[in-house]
């Protein structure tokens, strides 16, 4: 029986949304050539590392990309709502 893994903690996924961001330039990058994905695949590495760091879990790079597609439209939509609640304040700050 396999076991599963256990549930990424609050600063887990903290980390793992900030790394991405900072990185994003990088994970984005459509490029399909090797060198590209060769800097993919270290990012990646170097994500999981900051992830097991704060979680003391022995979390992989696969799971930790799995985390992130599955956290990826969460993200997007709190950073559109901040976006929006920003310029809802640039508004009222004008009148």
């Amino acid at each position: 029986m396999v076991s599963k893994a256990p549930l990424f903690q609050e600063n887990e996924r903290e980390v793992l949304v900030e790394e991405v961001r900072k990185k994003k330039f990088v994970l984005d990058g459509r490029s399909k050539d090797a060198g590209a994905n060769a800097r993919k695949n270290k990012v990646w590495i170097e994500i999981a590392n900051l992830v097991n760091a704060v979680g003391g879990n022995n979390r992989d790079v696969k799971q930790v990309k799995k985390k992130w597609m599955d956290l990826k439209p969460l993200a997007k939509r709190k950073a559109s709502e901040e976006k929006k609640r920003d310029a809802k304040q640039v508004v009222v700050w004008r009148r």
